[in-house]
């Protein structure tokens, strides 16, 4: 017997069905990689990741979706049995043979234990219907089969939803006095710094660092700021592990734990 699900979930889903029909212009870029900066490149990640923002979640940031799946692996978040609101990897990659995983959001689990068989909406894909568009460039309700998934991911919809509402409206720590700072632009790879310990103590609350030299900025430190960099939406080279004055001001408002000043 399932708990009751978070309301989250009822949001997501029902974003993600608000866009089944949409068929990406060929003449121009799609809506959900416009929509999170990334015009033209492959947008199955990007429509998971518009409809969690519009439904007031965060999550990791699905552009790069191995880099999404790595994340809920790290915390835990991989289950055998689907459920609604699952994020759900497929084996199949997106575009091309040598791809990133496909994606999709699981909406019905009803024929599951029997038939091994889900629904599920994707961005980027065809309609799967015999007289449907047969070109990878819609939003479509899918019927999927176990055995062409890679993994089941479950979101922690009470902290994502709790992150969201954080990133919103941050508690502006620039008005404590009391907090230490954080020089914005000085955070360099491989520094010493009592900055770096304030950083630390952050991504420990928020991306569970540990085991990193203390008032190091070293490899696991900027592994870990990469990690977070991502989970707001940073993708590709973007995602460097090397602070940057906007991300530490968002890390600072969800920790609390100091203040910026640039």
């Amino acid at each position: 017997m399932f708990k009751k699900s978070h309301p989250a979930v009822s949001r997501l889903i029902q974003e993600a069905e608000s866009h089944v029909g949409y068929v990406a212009n060929a003449a121009s870029p799609d809506i959900f990689s416009s929509t999170v900066g990334k015009p033209g490149a492959p947008w199955n990640g990007a429509f998971i990741d518009v409809c969690a923002k519009r439904a007031g979640l965060m999550l990791p940031s699905h552009m790069n979706t191995a880099s999404a799946l790595a994340s809920f692996i790290k915390t835990n978040r991989i289950f055998q049995d689907p459920r609604p609101g699952d994020i759900v990897f497929f084996q199949t990659a997106t575009e091309t043979n040598h791809g990133q995983p496909h994606v999709g959001i699981v909406t019905d689990v009803e024929h599951f234990a029997i038939h091994g068989m889900f629904q599920c909406i994707e961005g980027q894909t065809d309609s799967g219907t015999p007289k449907g568009l047969a070109s990878k460039n819609g939003v479509y309700k899918r019927n999927r089969y176990v055995y062409d998934v890679l993994a089941f991911a479950r979101p922690n919809f009470a902290r994502a939803e709790a992150e969201a509402l954080a990133m919103s409206s941050p508690a502006d720590p620039g008005k404590d006095s009391t907090k230490p700072i954080v020089q914005g632009s000085s955070i360099k790879a491989g520094m010493k710094h009592k900055y770096v310990v304030h950083i630390q103590l952050a991504l420990a609350a928020v991306v569970g660092l540990k085991a990193a030299n203390r008032g190091e900025f070293d490899r696991k430190t900027q592994a870990a700021y990469a990690e977070f960099q991502r989970k707001i939406g940073y993708t590709l080279d973007q995602a460097s592990g090397i602070p940057d004055s906007a991300s530490l001001k968002v890390l600072a408002g969800l920790s609390g734990a100091f203040r910026v000043v640039d």
